[in-house]
């Protein structure tokens, strides 16, 4: 199979520009904050593939310090990486590859923003709303998505913090796998947030507790919901009585079910739904 790379081209990297292209089939290096240079090799990768299936767009930079401290050069550079260049390798890509499949890679900071990280917050946040409108756009919801990370524990980031505690980090075979589920068609939401904490289901009804744990002690046990989903058990409630208007099975979060569902904020506001 073909895999295609395109990158920032940085001097400091090169060695490693060049270890990896020794693994393609094809290698592309472009510097992204130069969109008439990406513009250019983009032509170039169009007149060299008949077909392109996924464009998965993982580039990033970040900006740390307060805000009135950026330079003109340094907003530039960060917005043309961080999403400028995306949505003009998007378009162009789409023009001839309609049904191509499109992962973009923001981070949590898009939906509640960083202290000190106000341009790069705000170029995530971008790539979350441009990814829903296009989502809606193609009107094909199996099309589109965006992965919204907490901190990954790559290679770079253990050599800055080499005294890390990996288990409060996402492995980068995690964020690997939910790639491969959204290449096989397996994921169906647009808007994946993926966290290395556990959801937490508070309560579970005494009738639930005993389906999935028969006798003993469900609390602090994890249960596995949709064979993706892990939820740890924290409570056990009597069962509901027949004669209640409100039948459940189990308790969770708000902040569990938007993680789950970017609809939450509709539902929570439609008082139709109550």
């Amino acid at each position: 199979s073909e895999c295609t790379l395109i990158g920032i081209d940085k001097y400091k990297h090169s060695e490693i520009e060049v270890s990896t292209a020794k693994l393609l089939d094809y290698y592309y290096p472009v510097d992204l904050r130069n969109l008439e240079q990406t513009s250019n090799k983009i032509e170039k990768v169009l007149e060299n593939h008949n077909r392109i299936d996924c464009w998965i767009n993982n580039a990033g930079i970040k900006l740390f310090g307060k805000f009135t401290s950026y330079k003109l050069n340094n907003i530039i550079d960060l917005l043309n990486v961080n999403i400028t260049s995306a949505i003009l390798i998007t378009k162009l890509l789409l023009q001839k590859y309609p049904d191509l499949q499109i992962i973009n890679v923001a981070s949590q900071t898009g939906f509640h923003g960083a202290k000190n990280a106000s341009l790069y917050s705000a170029s995530k946040s971008a790539m979350i709303v441009f990814t829903e409108a296009l989502s809606k756009e193609i009107q094909n919801r199996n099309q589109v998505h965006v992965i919204c990370p907490s901190t990954i524990a790559t290679d770079e980031f253990l050599e800055a913090f080499p005294d890390t505690k990996l288990h409060k980090y996402i492995s980068p075979e995690k964020f690997f796998h939910l790639v491969k589920r959204i290449l096989e068609k397996k994921e169906k939401r647009d808007i994946i947030l993926l966290n290395r904490r556990v959801n937490r289901i508070k309560i579970l009804t005494k009738e639930t507790a005993n389906k999935y744990f028969g006798e003993k002690n469900p609390i602090g046990k994890m249960l596995t919901i949709n064979e993706k989903e892990e939820f740890k058990v924290t409570g056990v409630l009597k069962d509901i009585p027949r004669y209640s208007t409100l039948r459940f099975k189990g308790l969770c979060s708000f902040n569990t079910l938007y993680a789950r569902n970017k609809e939450v904020p509709r539902i929570l506001t439609d008082w139709t739904s109550h």
